[in-house]
């Protein structure tokens, strides 16, 4: 057994052994959304005009998802000999046609954070946010969520590996929206890391915008199964339970949608090592379960990585995965996004009735170790404060707290 296994166990009873004890604050969100019990599913199409697909995908299985997920640069209107035609615009809109909401990952090809964070593709970025506007500007509730710069905390990136750039490379997109009168009614920001970050490289949190700047919470996460030396087949929760912690330890209050994630239908280098329609109802299932989690986008692609060709898709006209049809019959749906775009701060609520805080007011998070050492967290967010002090004997399992006698 490794160290992270180890490290993976201990945290885990921790947890559990305060269940009690955690709180989430009460917090006056203008958008807030319910995602108790539910799941919501979305796909990155293989094809620019997506919409016919996004369809095809529906009636074929049965249901729809709910997001559909884009790539996209800033340079990527450069060139275009069409008078009036823009490839974001259209790219945007046919998710729009194959009724889901845009999931739109967004970069500077090969520019370092140092060098976005400086300012030297504002313009370019004000140029992309034009475009962005002229999907908005079709009407219909109309509307996208944004994800900057995607998986920074990775070295196989341009903008990698640099927390304190990325940050403010992150922001230039977010200031040049909302300078372009562009705000939350409309685009939402997500903030998506990948799940895993290279040693060396920090950690998810030290690369957090701040929560003025954030609104998803996301990130990337694959099962690669036996496709790759060194890697096998694992289940959903090895892949997705520890970047869902690490981000729910940054603000327990935002919602967070899996930007990226799949396993193998096949793989050049030979067997997957596992069953892939039921790692996707597995998946489904998984999420459900958990109460800041609205879903996830599945990156729906044949692609080469490493030398290895590897299929991820569950969908390719007209064949769909019967564990993808299982899933997203069983899951939630909603076009428009409605509640998710109401002006002022995006939150999660639980269902009338289930709150832990009905009166308003919260006791701390409070965490215990072995040695009989306390953590008292004021709040689920990244800055809150924290007070430490012994109580009790090693060893005492705590299972219920009331800090302040009420």
């Amino acid at each position: 057994m490794n160290m992270s296994m180890r490290a993976l166990r201990s945290w885990s009873t921790l947890f559990v052994a305060t269940a009690m004890l955690v709180a989430v604050p009460s917090v006056a969100f203008a958008g807030e959304i319910d995602l108790e019990d539910k799941v919501y599913g979305g796909i990155y199409s293989e094809d620019f005009f997506s919409g016919a697909d996004l369809n095809a995908l529906a009636a074929a299985a049965g249901a729809r998802a709910t997001f559909g997920g884009t790539f996209h640069h800033v340079h990527e209107n450069d060139g275009v000999g069409t008078p009036g035609w823009s490839n974001t615009r259209e790219l945007l809109d046919e998710v729009w046609k194959g009724k889901a909401t845009p999931f739109a990952n967004v970069v500077v090809s090969n520019a370092s954070a140092a060098s976005i964070a400086s300012g030297a593709y504002d313009a370019k970025i004000n140029e992309w946010a034009s475009h962005v506007e002229q999907y908005l500007n079709k009407g219909g509730g109309r509307s996208l969520i944004i994800a900057p710069l995607q998986e920074a905390n990775g070295n196989w990136t341009s903008y990698g590996c640099d927390p304190a750039n990325f940050k403010a490379a992150y922001k230039k997109f977010v200031d040049i929206f909302r300078g372009r009168g562009i705000n939350e009614t409309k685009v939402r920001w997500a903030f998506a890391p990948n799940g895993w970050t290279p040693p060396g490289c920090g950690s998810i949190a030290s690369y957090y915008p701040g929560d003025g700047y954030v609104d998803v919470l996301s990130f990337s996460a694959y099962n690669f199964g036996d496709c790759f030396a060194g890697s096998n087949w694992v289940p959903p929760f090895w892949v997705v339970d520890g970047p869902i912690n690490e981000l729910t330890a940054i603000n327990g209050t935002k919602p967070i949608v899996i930007a990226q994630t799949g396993a193998p239908k096949s793989c050049s280098s030979g067997g997957t090592g596992g069953d892939q329609a039921q790692w996707v109802r597995d998946l489904f299932n998984h999420l459900r379960g958990k109460d800041n989690v609205a879903g996830f986008v599945w990156f729906n692609l044949l692609k080469v990585e490493n030398g290895v060709t590897v299929d991820w898709r569950v969908w390719d006209d007209p064949w769909v995965s019967q564990g993808w049809k299982d899933g997203i019959q069983g899951a939630d749906y909603q076009w428009p996004l409605t509640d998710w775009f109401q002006s002022g701060p995006l939150g999660i609520s639980l269902e009338s009735g289930t709150r832990p805080c009905p009166s308003g007011t919260c006791d701390s998070v409070g965490l215990v170790d072995g040695g009989g050492l306390w953590w008292l967290w004021s709040a689920l967010s990244a800055d809150a404060n924290i007070n430490k002090f012994y109580f009790g004997n090693p060893g005492d399992i705590a299972f219920m707290g009331d800090w302040n006698g009420d």
